[in-house]
């Protein structure tokens, strides 16, 4: 995918680098995303280092879904952000979630997007402050477990967390505390 390797399907336009793929489970497309290279002043070789700094930076980042069996490679969604975690629906090849990374109480970072339409929604809506979702997977009858948390008030240094197994849209959510 990032164009190394011979047989390639796809390469990333020159300065980005590509997130992880997610195949999907009929082995004919891939979702991932393409982020903008930026130079950094706190990478130190440990993991994470930069990461703060790189959010901060609000790289270009462009969620892609390539048919590996016609070649055809589709820009589902993009913005002014660091985007990562993509991952395909295993029951609905056009269904991809995503991550728009970033401060879990201060963004909203679990999204989804449909590549037949392009119509995309937050996974749980999470308020500013008081609640977090991500570290995310699909199971294998398509629904979506996310991690999430939530505080009453801002000055609460406590949380209560959750692993929470909803439909892609939101909906039936059931949070196990």
């Amino acid at each position: 995918i990032d164009g190394t390797n011979p047989g390639q399907h796809y390469t990333c336009p020159p300065g980005t680098r590509p997130t992880t793929p997610s195949i999907s489970a009929c082995g004919q497309y891939i979702a991932f995303a393409y982020i903008r290279i930026l130079p950094t002043s706190t990478e130190t070789g440990a993991i994470y280092s930069s990461q703060r700094e790189q959010m901060f930076q609000h790289p270009s980042s462009v969620v892609m879904h390539l048919n590996i069996r016609t070649g055809v490679a589709s820009a589902l969604y993009g913005e002014t952000e660091w985007i990562s975690h993509v991952s395909i629906s295993p029951v609905d090849p056009n269904l991809v979630m995503y991550c728009r990374e970033g401060p879990w109480l201060l963004v909203q970072r679990m999204w989804m997007v449909r590549a037949d339409t392009l119509e995309q929604w937050p996974l749980l809506q999470t308020r500013r402050l008081f609640q977090q979702c991500g570290h995310e997977y699909f199971t294998d009858s398509g629904r979506v477990v996310p991690q999430y948390g939530r505080r009453d008030a801002v000055t609460d240094a406590l949380r209560r967390h959750a692993t929470v197994v909803a439909n892609p849209d939101g909906n039936h959510a059931r949070y196990h505390w």
